[in-house]
């Protein structure tokens, strides 16, 4: 048996931690993630998202690419057990309803992820990388179109600022501070990675600005759904940082991620630019140049990522 589940996450608007949303099964009251059977005509990560509506009430942004898999023994009334195997989809949270399917049927609950905070490099680190989703987190609900396009324009606009005063202090640190915790030359290859990442989006938005875009084709939205799964993982691996020896397996494993997802990244930028393609032969050419300059702007945002990855492996090889 073949399922699909949701994994909702946020972060704490008070101190940028990540949460972790749960519900309880109905037959057995454990907390488990929302999941259920795969929906005849819908990819995985958008079955992912109704499940999450119809069990917590929850909307978000569900990454193409699954974060990881589980098997477990699925309980028949009969008394009988069938292996699942479920796919999870990380779903980035962006709104919570006040009537739902299941609603009074579960328990939700909001678990926290600490992440301990020291040093003023890393505080940077993480201070950028929390840039980073809040603009991803724009960017997608930008591609989603809709009347609020002009605020999520603005919002990534304030990201990619903040972002600069981020850099700017981390460069004049870097020039000041004597004792540093890695290479000079290592802090700022990292934290430029990471910046590039932000202006892009920037970018993106602004082009779609420029050309006044109101309709996104399905591969430019699973590309900011990716692009979302980019930032949250960076944002993840930044407090691992502090302890490189310590965290060195993990950091491994999400920067091995960062790198599948830019090659998810290319695979939807290919199919697109072809459906563009073909569209634009049948109607308007201008089209496909609008169209080909979003598309390449969403790709430079993935292949920033990797680069964010590749900086943080030499990190690893050089210090753990």
């Amino acid at each position: 048996m073949r399922q699909i589940a949701a994994l909702p996450y946020t972060s704490d608007p008070i101190d940028g931690s990540m949460q972790i949303l749960l519900i309880t099964s109905r037959d057995t009251g454990r907390w488990v993630i929302p999941k259920g059977n795969r929906i005849k005509g819908l990819a995985g990560h958008r079955a992912a998202e109704v499940e999450a509506f119809e069990e917590a009430g929850i909307h978000g942004i569900a990454c193409p690419a699954p974060i990881g898999r589980y098997s477990y023994d699925k309980r028949k009334r009969s008394g009988k057990s069938r292996e699942a195997n479920v796919e999870v989809f990380p779903l980035a949270v962006t709104g919570h309803l006040t009537q739902w399917p299941e609603k009074g049927q579960r328990e939700l609950r909001w678990f926290h992820a600490l992440m301990p905070k020291q040093g003023r490099f890393f505080e940077q680190f993480e201070d950028h990388a929390a840039t980073l989703v809040a603009g991803a987190d724009a960017l997608a609900k930008l591609l989603k179109g809709g009347p609020d396009m002009d605020a999520h324009i603005k919002e990534i606009s304030d990201r990619e600022h903040e972002a600069d005063d981020i850099i700017r202090e981390v460069l004049q640190d870097v020039r000041r501070i004597f004792v540093t915790p890695f290479d000079r030359s290592a802090i700022t290859g990292l934290i430029g990675v990471m910046d590039d990442a932000i202006d892009q989006m920037n970018q993106t938005a602004k082009a779609i600005a420029l050309y006044e875009v109101k309709d996104f084709a399905p591969q430019m939205q699973d590309m900011s759904a990716l692009i979302v799964e980019c930032a949250r993982i960076t944002a993840e691996a930044m407090p691992l940082l502090r302890s490189l020896n310590i965290n060195s397996a993990r950091l491994h494993e999400l920067t091995e991620r960062l790198v599948k997802l830019e090659g998810h990244a290319d695979i939807l930028h290919e199919a697109g630019l072809k459906a563009l393609y073909s569209q634009a032969r049948a109607g308007n050419p201008m089209d496909f140049i609008v169209g080909n300059e979003i598309y390449s702007h969403l790709e430079k945002v993935t292949d920033r990522f990797e680069d964010v990855a590749n900086e943080i492996s030499g990190l690893v090889i050089d210090h753990a």
